[in-house]
């Protein structure tokens, strides 16, 4: 994990955003590997806390080194933590300078959103935008499409009414009219699997959003069928005939962009 740039005067800061993160999630699973068996050793650092911070064992690793520090934004985190039963490990480039249960696994729950925020700022930036667009197999000709029109997500988590509306209006001012198919949410765009070694039972199903490429905000259990529907009448409000009721598939690869609408920016889209 890589450490976002941050002014030394807010480091602490951002240290203290990983209180009650595990160094592993649940007990392991018997098709998990474990971690290696090796001890490793803490240098205790002189502090006047009355918690165990700096001798907690943390599993070893090939690209860590044990080496807690003792500085102000420690003695915040220990004073933060008082005698609660979580588990924190801070990270400075390769070395672990802080470490309070860091080897007790733990339940993420809410917690794996820091992660997940991290990772998204790393890999596609602040400004990365999702695109939603509708697609064909070929060009409308004067005015008509034969065939289906596809919506093809990417998995804006802000997606509305609204946009589809706005995405239809484009597809007004190119001259579309007709549609002879329908309208087809995409489900290709992400892995079905819906599971993973280590969740408690149901949990996926019941109380998480399972990831896919089309839903509307605050939709239903059922999102691409609800975001072709609404795409559906979007097209009518425009002035658009569509001969066919909405449904869903795995889009072709080959498929013509015809408009789209973009998601606000990443740095937008982790605040809400």
């Amino acid at each position: 994990m890589r450490r976002l740039p941050v002014d030394p005067l807010r480091r602490w800061i951002s240290a203290a955003f990983v209180v009650s993160l595990a160094v592993a999630c649940t007990q392991t699973s018997s098709n998990v590997a474990a971690p290696p068996s090796a001890a490793a050793a803490v240098t205790p650092r002189s502090t006047t806390s009355t918690h165990d911070t700096a001798t907690s064992a943390i599993p070893p690793s090939a690209s860590f080194n044990v080496d807690p520090i003792d500085a102000p934004w420690a003695n915040t985190i220990d004073a933060t933590i008082g005698g609660r039963d979580v588990s924190v490990a801070v990270g400075l480039a390769d070395r672990i300078v802080y470490a309070h249960l860091g080897e007790r696994p733990r339940a993420l729950a809410s917690n794996e959103k820091l992660l997940t925020s991290m990772a998204a700022l790393d890999l596609l930036g602040p400004s990365f935008r999702y695109r939603t667009s509708a697609a064909s197999d070929e060009p409308p000709h004067a005015g008509v499409l034969h065939g289906d029109l596809w919506l093809v997500g990417s998995g804006d988590p802000t997606l509305t009414t609204t946009d589809l509306a706005a995405l239809a209006d484009r597809l007004r001012s190119s001259g579309l009219r007709r549609v002879t198919g329908g309208v087809m949410g995409d489900t290709s765009a992400f892995d079905r699997g819906w599971w993973a070694p280590g969740w408690l039972p149901k949990i996926s199903r019941d109380y998480v959003t399972r990831p896919t490429a089309l839903r509307l905000a605050g939709g239903d259990s059922s999102p691409e069928p609800e975001a072709a529907a609404a795409f559906t009448a979007a097209l009518r409000t425009a002035g658009i005939q569509v001969d066919g009721a909405p449904s869903i598939g795995a889009a072709p690869a080959t498929l013509h962009t015809l408009a789209a609408v973009d998601s606000p920016a990443m740095s937008q889209l982790l605040v809400e």
